[in-house]
């Protein structure tokens, strides 16, 4: 499978220039990527309103599920280095109920990523093993 993650300029940086090492994903329902990525999978990292802007692969991937604050809290405390989450995300997070680590390995930059409709809200799409058209701009 392959997969788009769309992510905000400031935590996209971070990963670019090598700070920001796993990609947290924590939902109050089960939506994608929970229990649907796996070691060695494609994903697209796109800037939340702008442009792809990176790619990489899917290295070691957690789920957690039935979270509580607490256990949110000993999640950022756990990998507070390596997600560099601010305050302001963590404390949004609070009331969510599912988590989602991805280790990212073999980030590369690039500009060139899957031709998708608007994606209407969602930041995670997941597409089958498909030839999908690329785009480049």
């Amino acid at each position: 499978m392959m997969h788009i993650a769309i992510i905000r300029k400031k935590y996209l940086d971070r990963i670019l220039s090598g700070s920001k090492c796993i990609e947290c994903r924590l939902t109050k329902q089960k939506r994608a990527p929970f229990g649907q990525i796996k070691t060695g999978e494609t994903i697209f990292l796109k800037q939340s309103s702008g442009s792809y802007r990176a790619v990489a692969k899917a290295g070691r991937v957690e789920f957690k599920s039935d979270l509580t604050s607490g256990r949110i809290r000993d999640i950022r405390r756990e990998f507070a280095e390596e997600l560099e989450g601010d305050d302001d995300f963590w404390e949004s997070k609070m009331d969510c109920s599912y988590l989602t680590l991805i280790w990212l390995e073999d980030v590369m930059p690039t500009n060139l990523g899957p031709t998708i409709a608007p994606l209407q809200g969602r930041a995670w799409v997941t597409f089958q093993d498909v030839e999908i058209p690329i785009n480049a701009k």
